[in-house]
Parts: C-alpha cells; structure tokens; sequence
C-alpha cells in the first residue's frame, strides 16, 4: 500500500509541474512585468498567488486524467492521494482534492423552493450522529426555501431575522457555500467547523459516493443502516472498494434497508481543492471547487485565494 501510495504522488508531483508549463503557456500565469506592477503584494507574494492558480489547473489536470482511466471513483485512486510539498520554479506547493460527493449536499434539503421532508429527516440524522441539534434542519431549510412559515417549531423565517440587532432577509435560495451557514439560526462558527467534513453545498441536488464518504455520512444512504454498521462498510471498503450499486447492495446489512437507490453512486462530479505555496516569505492557499463531466475539461465554479 505505500508503494501504491508513492507511486501516486509521483504522479501527481509530473502532473503539477506540466500543469505549471501548461497554465504558463496558455497565458493564464501573470508576466513578471505585471507581478511587479502589483503595487499592493511583493514578488514573491505576487508569484505564490500565480503558482496557486497552477495548483487549481493541476487538479483539473488530475481529475480529467482519472476520468479518461477509471469510471470508479474510490479512496485509493491517485487523485486522493495529497500533493507533499514540491518544488517547481523556485515556489513549494502543496495540495489535496477531496470528493464533495462523500459529504452530504445541504442544497439537497430544499428543491424548486419547497422544504424536502426526506431530506430534513437524513440531515437530522447527520446532526444527531455528530452531537449537534436536529434543529439546524429546520433553520437551514427555512433559510433557502422560499415560503414564509417557519418549518416546525425550531424553524426561523424572515421574522426571525428582522428582529435581529442587524436584520436581514431569509436567502429564498440554495447555498452557495459553507461559510454562509454562519448567517442561518444556530449555526455558530463551532458548529459550522463540526459539520465541514460532512457537508457541501453543490449546485444541484447530488447523491452521496458510497466509496468515498465517511461513515457518518454513508449512514445516510439508508434510513435503518446504523453508524456502527456504516463504520464496518467503509472499513470493509479499504480492502476492496464498491464496483457498482450491486456491489453496494450485497455487502449492505439486511437490516438497513430500504435503500436510498437514488441518492447512491460509485462516481463524482464535484471535488474541492486546497493548494498552499510558499515562495520565501510569501504564503497563499487557495481553494477552489471543480466540477467534472464524463467528457468536457473540468471546470472551476469557485474559488478563493488567502
């Protein structure tokens, strides 16, 4: 397995530096001229900011290659393998891609407007597995749905907010990321940290990749299938990765069914990616999500740079 493992980031390592040569040529890298004109950052600040950008076409890059050789995503492919630290062109980079579609979707909550009981009812599992109150449910399906009673008792529409020191209005709209959570009732910066290894907030209502998601979220796939038994699957999953639904089926507890058919897959769409550099004193991470398709490039729908 650590053979495995370093042949991996070998090939990851060839693929950031003719991503870096790729990003370079195509004009998408700044000219030293235009770094320096950058009056606000120093050179080196200004070059890491450029390298991490050549860190997000690295994972498009590396995503697109899995796509062309595997039709399986899993934990022991080469794209879920972290980047170590490497040198190229006088900058240290480092990075990591992760399934969004391990992690349960908030957006899957709300769809065309209207709260999906189903969907309340999954989440609140999720809450109750990590320790936290079920009500968040309720809170954040009122926050994106677009009607004005409040969902349950525990529910919080735009009365709630408007009573507030400083008032604003429920969004009416999906989540467009994580940090917006900080704005719904109840979800304080702890409880947002909690739940960040669980959740996404996708563009569309996803289903969950039973080979990449951790047991708290896998237990979702079935309303009867127990965390206990759920840690027992993605255990069992490291020896031998899920090869398709039947797969799944066969190896899942009699006692977990039903199953949530449509809410399960073997494959991803949408992955995030964490790329830091360091160029002398200068340090930028940038983050970014990329969305994959069965036959275009991968494309970037988001992404940050600190």
């Amino acid at each position: 397995m650590n053979s495995k493992r370093n042949r991996g980031a070998a090939i990851l390592a060839a693929i950031l530096v003719v991503a870096i040569a790729a990003t370079a040529a195509a004009g998408l890298l700044y000219s030293q001229s235009l770094w320096l004109q950058e009056s606000t950052l120093s050179a080196d600040a200004a070059q890491s900011r450029m390298a991490a950008r050549a860190g997000i076409a690295w994972a498009a890059a590396v995503l697109r290659q899995d796509a062309l050789t595997s039709p399986i995503d899993h934990l022991h492919e080469p794209w879920a393998t972290p980047l170590p630290a490497t040198e190229v062109e006088g900058a240290r980079i480092e990075g990591v891609i992760r399934d969004l579609q391990g992690r349960y979707n908030l957006n899957n909550l709300v769809r065309a407007g209207i709260s999906q009981p189903q969907e309340l009812a999954r989440y609140k599992r999720l809450l109750s597995a990590l320790e936290l109150p079920p009500a968040l449910a309720q809170t954040l399906a009122d926050w994106m749905d677009v009607d004005a009673e409040p969902n349950g008792e525990d529910g919080a529409e735009d009365a709630y907010y408007l009573a507030l020191a400083n008032v604003y209005r429920t969004s009416g709209q999906p989540l467009t990321e994580l940090n917006e959570l900080l704005r719904v009732k109840g979800y304080t910066h702890n409880v947002v940290f909690a739940l960040r290894p669980y959740v996404s907030a996708l563009p569309s209502p996803s289903a969950i990749n039973v080979n990449t998601a951790p047991a708290e979220t896998l237990m979702l796939v079935a309303d009867r299938l127990s965390l206990a038994d759920a840690r027992l699957l993605a255990a069992a999953r490291e020896r031998s990765y899920f090869r398709d639904l039947a797969d799944f089926r066969a190896r899942l507890p009699p006692s977990a069914y039903p199953l949530h058919a449509d809410g399960v897959r073997t494959t991803s769409e949408f992955f995030s990616v964490d790329a830091q550099v360091k160029r002398g004193a200068a340090f930028v991470h940038a983050q970014a999500i990329i969305q994959r398709g069965a036959q275009a490039w991968p494309s970037v729908l988001w992404q940050r740079y600190d």
